[in-house]
């Protein structure tokens, strides 16, 4: 397949200024040119470490960057792969082996993973497993020897968890990898119901979306929260997210910690174009965290009073 990408996109270019001679669409051979040009990697899916190799050395031969996905034999070839350069996804694990090419399946492989300097991350192969057992997967590979620090790592892009944390209200916590993607969610295309539904299974109304890429450069993090269930859309400043949000950033050691406070500038509110600076302190002791409070200076926009 990956030869008839390559001539299909050879005459592509051959007769771009021909259109009657263009070939047809073909969306398989669309999609692998993507690969051959190298915007995005082949995954290759495969449980046998032989079966890998072979998918190795055609990635060579064509030039083109690949992943391994499942990856149960990985322990079999760890420093191999390493060597390569080739990324894996390992999983699904919480299963019987249903099949030959499953018979090493073992929560060994994330720590040879580890050991061999692959770049690794697990998975539970959803909808087959459900992702809800993700964290219980990266718990077993804990149990089995991979580094305690390590396991969110291969579960998150950001290496910190989505977790419920509360100050005195509680607030669902989701970490992003870049300035760019926090900043492109729209409220307005939410899916509001399946929120509300994650919101309801932890018992929050909350979520607040944050990122360590800001706008500013004095700025700790940028945030962004939604609120559906409260009516709330989007709020441009959260005193109460953001207090949860510097205990859970001071207790996982996510930013420089000073004793007896930390310190935190969070920057919100700037894609309603009503931009929010909130300084948070957290007071802790070890690994306690012990007082929170949240400031700010604030304009006034309208004044009333309202009658009972």
């Amino acid at each position: 397949w990956l030869q008839k990408a390559k001539s299909y996109m050879e005459k592509k270019e051959r007769f771009k200024d021909q259109p009657e001679k263009l070939p047809e669409v073909d969306m398989r051979l669309e999609a692998l040119e993507l690969v051959l040009k190298g915007e995005i990697p082949l995954r290759a899916h495969a449980h046998r470490a032989d079966d890998v190799a072979t998918a190795v050395r055609i990635a060579e031969e064509f030039g083109v960057e690949m992943s391994w996905e499942h990856a149960t034999e990985g322990h079999r070839i760890a420093e191999w792969i390493a060597e390569k350069g080739v990324p894996a996804v390992w999983g699904p694990s919480l299963m019987a082996r249903p099949k030959w090419e499953m018979r090493e399946l073992s929560f060994d492989t994330p720590k040879a993973f580890y050991d061999a300097g692959v770049k690794f991350a697990i998975q539970t192969d959803a909808v087959g497993s459900s992702i809800a057992f993700l964290p219980l997967c990266a718990g077993m590979a804990v149990k089995h020897g991979l580094p305690y620090d390590e396991a969110p790592k291969a579960i998150t892009e950001t290496g910190l968890l989505v977790q419920v944390v509360s100050t005195g209200s509680p607030q669902m916590m989701v970490p992003v990898r870049s300035l760019s993607e926090v900043q492109g969610l729209d409220a307005s295309q939410l899916n509001i119901a399946a929120l509300n539904r994650a919101c309801h299974a932890v018992g929050t109304e909350c979520v607040l979306v944050f990122t360590f890429e800001t706008e500013r450069s004095e700025a700790t993090v940028h945030v962004r929260v939604f609120a559906p269930l409260l009516g709330v859309p989007e709020d441009p400043a959260t005193g109460s997210a953001n207090g949860a949000l510097g205990a859970y950033l001071v207790h996982h050691r996510a930013v420089p910690v000073t004793k007896p406070t930390s310190h935190i500038l969070s920057e919100q509110g700037a894609e309603l174009g009503r931009p929010s600076t909130l300084y948070v302190e957290v007071d802790h002791t070890g690994e306690e965290v012990t007082a929170v409070r949240v400031g700010g200076q604030v304009v006034p926009v309208a004044e009333g009073v309202v009658r009972f």
